[in-house]
């Protein structure tokens, strides 16, 4: 085999193995409107057993996120459950980090690292899919061990 053709396959084999945030991400994003009550967003993340969620305005332009962390320290600095009826747009927080669907999971690394629980995936200003810890773990353990996550993974 000459050399340009060890090459050409050994950047073909790379690029089999090249990982996305398009292979990883959950696609079906539950999202939640600003104008909804802090209220509503609890019970979205009760029911899809999460604890983060994205926000959006009436143009479904990304706006912020909503965790459960944010609830509980509004609730503890307000102590109140006010904060139940208030407007999720008075408590959100900044976006979680935007990132396009061909960027390298490699990338995504630190970001989730550094705490950030989410990123999120726009292509052409459209919210595509979302990044969670989970989702890395999942493939991590998928790709080192083999695992296969209908045999390994438990489900209540």
């Amino acid at each position: 085999m000459s050399t340009l053709k060890k090459i050409l396959a050994a950047i073909e084999a790379a690029e089999s193995e090249r990982i996305t945030t398009a292979n990883v991400m959950c696609q079906d994003v539950i999202t939640i409107s600003s104008e909804n009550k802090v209220v509503d967003a609890i019970r979205l993340m009760e029911k899809h057993s999460i604890s983060q969620l994205p926000v959006l305005d009436q143009d479904n332009r990304i706006v912020g996120s909503i965790q459960e962390s944010t609830i509980v320290k509004e609730l503890l600095i307000e102590n109140s459950d006010i904060i139940f009826e208030e407007k999720i747009k008075d408590v959100m927080e900044d976006s979680f980090p935007i990132v396009g669907l061909e960027e390298r999971i490699e990338n995504i690394y630190p970001i989730i690292a550094r705490g950030t629980p989410a990123v999120l995936v726009v292509d052409r200003g459209k919210l595509m899919g979302i990044v969670c810890k989970i989702d890395l773990l999942r493939k991590i353990s998928t790709q080192k061990n083999g695992w296969n996550d209908k045999k390994h993974i438990s489900t209540k």
